[in-house]
């Protein structure tokens, strides 16, 4: 293995409709110099491929918009060997949908009246 997901950056809950943006954080572990890049079963990461020296980690970005369940991806880490991409390093991970904010009311002070002008 040429790569390795050093860390991936998502929440771990998200509001339905909202935008998530993951970031995947791949380290360059060969003896040289190579070109790296990140996919994923459910979203495209940017940029598409990376080149870095040994021992480098650069970030690869995604996002997506929340769906009305949990959403969970596979992400895999890829490095060029001169002729294909071989596979490095994968992680699974997953973001539950968070609960909509629900607004409590109470009659705090007893019966109330206004008028609006």
């Amino acid at each position: 293995m040429s790569t390795q997901i050093t860390n991936i950056v998502a929440p771990s809950k998200a509001a339905q409709g909202a935008k998530v943006d993951i970031g995947v954080y791949v380290k360059n572990v060969g003896t040289s110099g190579l070109y790296m890049a990140v996919t994923s079963d459910k979203l495209a990461f940017l940029p598409d491929y990376r080149w870095a020296e040994m021992g480098t980690i650069l970030p690869f970005w995604g996002n997506f918009t929340m769906p009305t369940s949990k959403w969970t991806a596979t992400i895999t880490s890829w490095w060029w060997n001169g002729s294909v991409w071989v596979k490095g390093d994968s992680r699974v991970i997953t973001i539950d949908v968070q609960a909509a904010a629900q607004a409590e009311f109470k009659d705090l002070i007893g019966s109330f009246s206004a008028q609006f002008y």
